[in-house]
């Protein structure tokens, strides 16, 4: 005989609040074309984007304290890449798309 359970069980981690929150576009973008991000920062805050490939490792990493920021994608080759933005509040991550 089989009991369920009905106590919910969480399988996933929550999103930390929008202060780091960011918009990556174009998304698919094509190589040699730069792409734009827009951060939600303070004017004088410094945050750090770094570019990884599905495999973790750090392709390209630049501090900004602009809160429009662009990354040329000149030597990624077609496939899927990790931006990172890190600020000391916490991490938000969005995958990119290289045609």
């Amino acid at each position: 005989m089989f009991v369920l359970d009905p106590t919910p069980m969480f399988t996933s981690i929550p999103e930390i609040n929008n202060a780091t929150s960011f918009s990556l576009y174009p998304n698919p973008s094509s190589e040699n074309q730069l792409v734009n991000i827009k951060l939600n920062i303070k004017p004088t805050e410094e945050v750090r984007v770094d570019i990884t490939n599905i495999q973790g490792q750090i392709l390209s990493s630049a501090l900004s304290a602009n809160q429009n920021f662009s990354i040329d994608t000149k030597g990624l080759s077609a496939g899927i890449y990790l931006v990172s933005v890190i600020r000391k509040e916490g991490k938000s991550v969005k995958k990119l798309v290289i045609n």
